[in-house]
């Protein structure tokens, strides 16, 4: 596929506004990945031409053009590798709400003051069976949604 030349269509310029709604970018983000409309649309149980709609209605909304297309597939512009990796981004914010959302729901506190996750600790042999476990007991007990991973490191920086 040749990426030198210019793409044959080109959103109109009055379109600025990028208000893509998550599942735009979710098709956005499944074309860019699966490297074409149709194994896209295979992807996420689509046709391919509600694939090459949303793509279009998405270039049209942020005023560019977001994959060169070819008889290969679809290969992401520089501005479709942004948006991709952008899309990336917002859902994955999308996830952490629900999830944070819930977890406060669940708590019952409404604030979400509960801290939950992963805390990954690097430390030496001596301070991982000596000074973390009180450590880690205290924090358990003040914040169970919290889970700790200790890896035992024998220099700095490893």
């Amino acid at each position: 596929m040749n990426t030198t030349h210019t793409p044959r269509w080109k959103p109109p310029m009055a379109a600025r506004q990028a208000e893509l709604a998550p599942h735009e970018l979710r098709i956005l983000l499944a074309v860019a990945e699966a490297g074409g409309f149709s194994a896209a649309a295979a992807r996420l149980g689509l046709t391919q031409s509600a694939v090459s709609h949303s793509v279009r209605g998405s270039e049209a909304k942020v005023g560019a053009v977001l994959f060169e297309r070819g008889r290969t597939g679809a290969v992401p512009t520089a501005a479709g590798e942004r948006a991709a990796a952008l899309a990336r981004r917002i859902l994955r914010l999308y996830e952490v709400l629900g999830d944070e959302v819930r977890a406060a729901a669940a708590d019952g506190c409404g604030g979400g003051g509960a801290l939950r996750g992963v805390l990954r600790i690097a430390a030496f042999r001596s301070a991982a069976l000596h000074l973390l476990p009180p450590a880690l007991e205290r924090l358990a007990a003040r914040h169970p949604g919290i889970r700790a991973e200790v890896r035992v490191v024998r220099e700095v920086g490893e």
